[in-house]
């Protein structure tokens, strides 16, 4: 049976672990929202674009998976730029399907109609030009979107490319085969966080929102738990660490919220979890601490102090240092210095 191009990649989109798609309706979607809606994908209808992309961000945030948005060109999609580069600077993997005029002018007018796409916005863009590309295009989409660092796909879709017939001369079905995951040697890195602990008196966790992501929150509440670490969250991570977990020292950023007092910016070590560290942070409150920090975007360092800076996914690095806790002893409190006597060690329920 036949099938036009907007059935092709609402198939896709079900193949590739979709079911939910948030959505404002508009001319240059209505062929791709019916044939969506008629794939049996669950399209969840908005009323502002804005409002559309952002439940897609909460969406992905809690499931840790990539969110698929459905929005029309022109003033519906400057309605969306807000959202979207929360997304992208939050490395939240959405893939954004716009609906444009048809190829040949929306090459001339862009994705505004008067002005040309904003790429900075995303982290590609994917132009689904050639009826022969759809099918590598899409599955590079998603693979693009959620593959670290994580961040907004923008896929153009021409009304007339939508409305024509996929036929299967004109879509190969083979194009552009699945690659394997890339595997990641954080060996290394493990044992320099390893070394950094065992030497330590007084470790602290810190977890950013470049922590968050699929078994996040069972990995740094089993982290905490298994050494008996304390533990910060910034304001992007709240929430990641259980209320009734009692290394959880609450969160810190610009306004002080931790339960810890004083004594938790005793740390001597913080091994920092896709923390975007500033220089305000750091100064005031860890000035003589020994800062690891781990996070997927060189961006996100602090370069104004001397940090070790380890460029790697947060998520398997937790997972590995919990395969590893064997080899780190626990903190029972923090440990006393033997070069300053034997003080007693800290209240971790009053820290």
């Amino acid at each position: 049976m036949d099938m036009c191009v907007s059935e092709l990649i609402s198939q896709l989109i079900i193949d590739l672990g979709q079911r939910h798609v948030f959505s404002l309706p508009g001319y240059f979607i209505i062929d791709l929202s019916m044939a969506m809606k008629s794939s049996g994908l669950d399209l969840i209808a908005f009323r502002h674009e804005a409002a559309a992309v952002m439940a897609a961000d909460g969406y992905s945030r809690s499931r840790g998976t990539v969110a698929t948005t459905l929005i029309n060109t022109g003033p519906s999609f400057m309605n969306a730029i807000g959202p979207l580069m929360a997304a992208k600077k939050d490395q939240i993997p959405i893939v954004t399907f716009v609906g444009v005029d048809e190829a040949s002018r929306y090459l001339d007018e862009g994705l505004f109609q008067t002005a040309p796409i904003p790429e900075s916005l995303f982290k590609a863009t994917v132009h689904l030009r050639k009826y022969s590309d759809i099918v590598g295009a899409i599955r590079h989409a998603y693979r693009l979107a959620a593959s670290p660092p994580g961040g907004p796909v923008l896929v153009v879709v021409p009304i007339d490319v939508a409305q024509r017939l996929a036929t299967p001369d004109a879509i190969p079905l083979s194009v552009l085969e699945e690659a394997p995951p890339t595997q990641v040697d954080y060996s290394p890195d493990i044992d320099h966080i390893e070394s950094k602990l065992s030497e330590s008196r007084r470790p602290l966790f810190v977890f950013g929102g470049g922590s968050l992501g699929h078994r996040s929150r069972d990995l740094a509440n089993a982290l905490t738990r298994t050494l008996k670490i304390p533990s910060l969250m910034t304001i992007h991570a709240l929430g990641l660490l259980e209320d009734d977990n009692p290394y959880n020292m609450g969160w810190i950023g610009t306004l002080d919220r931790s339960r810890g007092g004083s004594d938790i910016y005793g740390a001597d070590c913080i091994v920092a979890f896709g923390a975007r560290l500033s220089d305000r942070f750091i100064e005031s409150k860890f000035r003589h601490s020994d800062i690891t920090q781990v996070n997927i975007s060189p961006d996100h360092f602090a370069y104004n102090r001397r940090v070790s800076r380890i460029v790697g996914d947060c998520i398997p690095i937790m997972e590995k240092l919990l395969e590893r806790s064997g080899t780190t002893p626990p903190v029972e409190g923090w440990r006393p210095d033997p070069h300053q006597g034997s003080p007693e060690p800290a209240d971790t329920e009053n820290l």
